[in-house]
């Protein structure tokens, strides 16, 4: 029993130390893959001769906002983030522009979702909650289509006395 408590003790130990270096690394790695999307949006732009685009501008000042607030960046402060008053988004992006919006957005979900034990517990219970919903839509819909066959010519002429004679 002491060789069972020594080794949950260890696999602890170790789960809380690995959990802590990952948590340094995943802002690393998110801040690492914003700097190559804005340093790639700023030499298509560049050679494009179009680096006062505002669309760019505002792409560019968002990834590095980003940048800087990505130790914070979690479930509940995007939910807080989505409630406040909002600029709009640029129109007409220019394709170079889009792609590195869409990139950054991506990544941010990834950050959010797949590199954070909140968000894999946000995905469970997403599937979960989708799963409901898909079960009852199914009941509703099979309940709708067994009260239409129940009242079928064919089931009110059914000898309920004796079924084996009704086939």
């Amino acid at each position: 029993m002491d060789n069972v408590m020594l080794i949950l003790g260890w696999a602890l130990v170790s789960a809380s130390i690995t959990y802590a270096w990952w948590v340094k690394a995943r802002v690393w790695i998110f801040r690492q893959r914003l700097f190559k999307i804005r340093d790639e949006l700023w030499y298509a732009m560049r050679d494009a001769g179009t680096l006062d685009d505002p669309g760019h501008i505002k792409v560019r000042r968002g990834i590095n906002a980003l940048i800087q607030f990505a130790p914070r960046l979690s479930i509940p402060t995007l939910k807080v983030m989505a409630k406040l008053p909002r600029d709009e988004r640029p129109k007409d992006l220019t394709p170079v522009v889009e792609e590195a919006y869409l990139a950054v957005s991506r990544q941010m979900a990834n950050y959010v979702l797949l590199a954070t034990v909140s968000g894999w517990v946000a995905i469970v219970r997403a599937m979960i909650d989708y799963q409901r919903h898909t079960i009852k839509n199914m009941t509703k819909s099979t309940s709708k289509l067994s009260r239409q066959a129940f009242d079928t010519r064919e089931m009110r002429e059914v000898d309920w006395e004796n079924p084996a004679t009704a086939a």
